[in-house]
């Protein structure tokens, strides 16, 4: 039979209508849902992938902010990819990227256009791999035909790599500011970098709100509909990120234990951890929507 708390919210039309009642059922049903789908193994499996697509989509990344830049610039503005990953993979993904600039460079015309198509069809692997994971979440069979299917890859992909570029741009004006105009004023120079980390916040957003909305083959929900898990996982990401850094930093080095596979093991963790706390937002937002029959 079914209760009266079953019903709570079913007219909201956005998050802030459901009453506290919805919330906590809601909460209770990510936790049950959460273990019902393996989310941990699911997040694995993710993470493997995303690793895998790792090196083409820094030299994507790579070729893309290269038409703007000279090579020698290029070297120094991709390092800033460097201070968003935990320590011990720094390293790993500075050696990939000084491959990936020597391999991209002097490159033009056709050879351009097809190392860029290789590059991305390499980074789709990952982009595949969060689009099946999001499927599970949602609870939806995929139905979309091959064509559909990879142009949806590459669009996400594109547009990844897009934010990527915008925020790597981003951080090296930020220093450029931070070294100008806030040189010998403490105080500017706080309120740019706060500056900063918000807008950098706002990419991680408006990234993960697009992967919920096209990643999964479904009926494409209302933004308002989105926001709290992709708040959720936004946060998540970003504390797993210090979190992680600051263990890796502080307490415990994978390099004691793992010896040359230390990078490797700690990077798979940070992108476990990542994987793990995007794909729980999206199972909050499957279950806000349970909760309303408005969306």
């Amino acid at each position: 039979m079914t209760s009266k708390t079953d019903h709570l919210g079913r007219d909201a039309e956005t998050p802030v209508q459901l009453p506290l009642g919805a919330w906590w059922r809601v909460l209770r049903r990510t936790y049950a849902e959460a273990k019902a789908d393996n989310l941990g193994l699911i997040s694995a499996g993710a993470s493997f992938y995303a690793f895998l697509a790792l090196v083409p989509t820094l030299a994507a990344l790579v070729l893309v902010y290269g038409l703007a830049v000279s090579p020698r610039t290029l070297a120094e503005h991709m390092t800033v990819i460097t201070e968003f990953v935990p320590s011990d993979s720094a390293d790993l993904i500075r050696d990939q990227l000084r491959a990936a600039i020597a391999a991209g460079d002097g490159r033009t015309g056709l050879g351009f256009v097809l190392a860029l198509g290789l590059a991305l069809f390499g980074a789709t692997k990952g982009t595949g791999a969060i689009m099946t994971a999001t499927n599970i979440v949602y609870e939806q069979v995929e139905t979309r035909g091959l064509v559909r299917l990879h142009l949806t890859r590459l669009a996400l992909t594109l547009a990844m790599v897009a934010l990527a570029v915008g925020a790597i741009g981003l951080a090296v004006g930020t220093a450029a500011a931070t070294e100008t105009i806030g040189a010998g004023r403490p105080v500017l120079s706080a309120l740019i970098t706060a500056m900063f980390w918000l807008v950098t916040a706002g990419v991680v957003v408006v990234g993960i709100g697009c992967l919920y909305r096209f990643a999964p083959d479904r009926a494409d929900a209302r933004w308002q509909w989105l926001t709290p898990g992709t708040l959720l996982a936004s946060g998540g990401v970003l504390v797993a990120t210090l979190g992680f850094s600051l263990y890796s930093a502080h307490v415990g080095k994978f390099s004691a234990t793992y010896g040359a596979l230390g990078a490797v093991v700690a990077l798979l963790t940070w992108l476990y951890f990542a994987a793990y706390v995007v794909l729980l937002g999206a199972e909050r937002n499957a279950e806000l929507e349970h909760q309303t029959a408005r969306d």
